[in-house]
């Protein structure tokens, strides 16, 4: 179940965002989010950073070996970015795979990007 996403951003500002998630196969668009978010110290097991939350109206129910695209459009003032991304993250039995996107004219990629954190829970 996917609940949310987390972005970098940087201390003590607002960014735009346009977010989209779809069924890579199918094209369906599963989310899709438009809203001001402000920047706040986010805590995590390897440290602590500056982003924002981008909570989903509903959960999103993820299929097992199917491809999904997440794709965020942010304007406003420079922020954070990520790096030594990883291919495969494994956490509570659930395994994540990234690909970079072809379509990505940004320089963002699986080993650099905006997206620190996953918000998902796993049905039981």
């Amino acid at each position: 179940m996917l609940r949310g996403l987390c972005l970098l951003g940087k201390e003590n500002n607002d960014y735009s965002v346009t977010l989209t998630i779809k069924e890579t196969d199918t094209e369906s668009v599963l989310e899709f989010k438009t809203g001001t978010f402000s920047s706040k110290v986010l805590q995590h097991a390897n440290g602590n950073y500056y982003g924002f939350e981008i909570l989903f109206d509903s959960t999103i129910v993820c299929k097992k070996n199917t491809k999904y695209e997440i794709e965020a459009v942010i304007s406003g003032p420079g922020s954070l970015r990520g790096s030594d991304g990883l291919i495969a993250v494994v956490c509570s039995d659930v395994t994540f795979l990234f690909t970079d996107n072809a379509n990505s004219s940004n320089g963002t990629s699986v080993r650099g990007g905006q997206f620190p954190e996953i918000l998902f829970s796993v049905l039981t």
